[in-house]
Order: structure tokens, then sequence, then C-alpha cells
């Protein structure tokens, strides 16, 4: 059975998927920062049982605590900053083979209040424009059909209770 994870990451989101194929898919990224500040044990802060809203999770951390890897798909929703803040680390840990994207040419944010790291933006642009080797970018449309995502990797045919 696939195993769902959501994860508080503060202002944003990320959930990781373990599918029964074995293969692992990430959507969005926040608070993906050097994990050294975190109990890896446990995925968080060390001190993080006081209040688990002050303390978020730390993506990294939690997958390697886990041992949960590698990412076969990062899913970008959308190309807001706490979709994505630590993008570049989290792809050095755990490089994904495949990174679902929207076509988009959104301009760049401003970092002026200093919350996010104006090189996870730098990173984003590279993934977007097709600037690097890997991972493989991919940008599906509402209906879009393809294998691993809604079409049965054996017989090919559209799984209609799947999404991706």
């Amino acid at each position: 059975m696939a195993t769902l994870h959501y994860l508080n990451v503060g202002n944003g989101d990320c959930s990781i998927i373990q599918h029964n194929s074995g293969r692992v898919s990430v959507i969005d990224v926040n608070n993906a920062k050097s994990y050294d500040k975190f109990d890896t044990d446990t995925g968080t802060f060390a001190n993080s049982g006081k209040n688990q809203k002050d303390f978020p999770v730390n993506p990294i951390a939690y997958m390697i605590a886990r041992n949960i890897g590698p990412v076969f798909r990062f899913i970008l929703t959308h190309p807001d900053m706490d979709h994505m803040d630590g993008i570049g680390n989290f792809f050095n840990y755990f490089p994904p083979s495949n990174f679902w994207d929207t076509d988009n040419t959104k301009p760049d944010p401003d970092f002026s209040s200093g919350h996010f790291d104006e090189m996870d933006w730098e990173t984003y642009k590279e993934l977007r424009d097709g600037n690097l080797s890997s991972p493989k970018r991919l940008a599906f449309l509402y209906g879009s059909k393809g294998q691993f995502f809604n079409r049965d990797s054996e017989t090919h045919q559209v799984v209609t209770d799947c999404i991706f």
C-alpha cells in the first residue's frame, strides 16, 4: 500500500508519496535548509515537542531519518517561494529523475524581506528554462496522459483513479 507523508513545513507545503511501485514522489518543498540544525532521528528541531507549529519539519532530515528515497519525481504545483524554499539544497540530497512544472514566465520575486533565499529562485529558473541536463523537466497540461502517472506501466491502459 502507498504511504503518504504530509509534512508541517511552516508556511508552505511538502508532501511525500511512497508508491506501491517503490518510487517516491515529492510535491513541493519548504523549509529544506541545511538540516544540520535539526534532529535527524525525528526530522524536526530537537525541541519541537513544545509547539509543532513553531518548529516545522525539515523535509531533508525527515526523509533521511526514515530512509526515504531516491526521488523519482518532484512536482512543483506553482512557482511561489513557499513551495520551493530550499529546492537547491533538497535536490543536492535527493536529485529527482523527473521535475514536473507548470509552463510559466513568472517574474523574479522580491527578496528584500530576507525570508527566502534568492539562490533557490535561481535554481528554479535553471530548471524551468531547461538549462540543466538533469532532472528531466516535464510540463503537463490538464488531460495529459502518460506512463507513470495515469497509465499502467505494463499495459499502458489509462488508469482512471490515478492522477499521478
